[in-house]
């Protein structure tokens, strides 16, 4: 085992995940590449609501006319708009990233790096996968999409059915 791809988007059960392929990365020697795959149209209310506690956004009372926020990501503000824009998507995206890049590495893992996309989720697990010739997939079971997602199909069932290499799936 060489390579180890870790979608993150997070959510608990993903930073599991992460805390799971840190120890397996830092017992076998292996490279974490660490996934977070852009979220379009509305935002999950869990991931708003971790930028919110995470500090890095701040969210507008209704009605209240909208001004700079504070925090890690600037003047992002994406409350009580149901989508936002790319730019503030890709920052939200980056800042996932690098806390799931210091919960590996405090975790053991000394190899890690940090891969934004763009696109279908399972889609773009299942490609960074096959590129990077990644030995394993290790995810968490279920992300921050309500409940529209289990009715259509989850990315970890798709992943796990789909995945050109070994996939663990952590509860």
């Amino acid at each position: 085992m060489k390579t180890i791809v870790t979608p993150v988007d997070g959510s608990s059960s993903a930073i599991k995940a992460v805390r799971f392929a840190a120890d397996y990365a830092m017992n076998h020697d292996c490279r974490i590449l660490l996934l977070h795959v852009l979220l379009h149209g509305k935002i999950p209310k869990g991931l708003r609501e971790w930028a919110q506690v995470e500090h890095l956004v701040q969210s507008t009372p209704p009605g209240a006319p909208e001004g700079p926020a504070y925090g890690r990501l600037g003047t992002l503000n994406f409350e009580p708009r149901e989508t936002i824009p790319y730019e503030a998507l890709t920052a939200l995206g980056e800042a996932v990233l690098q806390d799931a890049e210091e919960t590996a590495r405090n975790n053991g893992a000394a190899n890690v790096e940090r891969v934004l996309e763009d696109g279908d989720n399972a889609g773009c697990i299942i490609e960074l996968a096959r590129r990077e010739e990644a030995d394993m997939i290790i995810m968490g079971s279920r992300g921050l999409s309500d409940l529209k997602g289990l009715l259509l199909g989850s990315v970890s069932h798709k992943v796990s059915s789909l995945a050109p290499c070994t996939c663990v799936v952590v509860r």
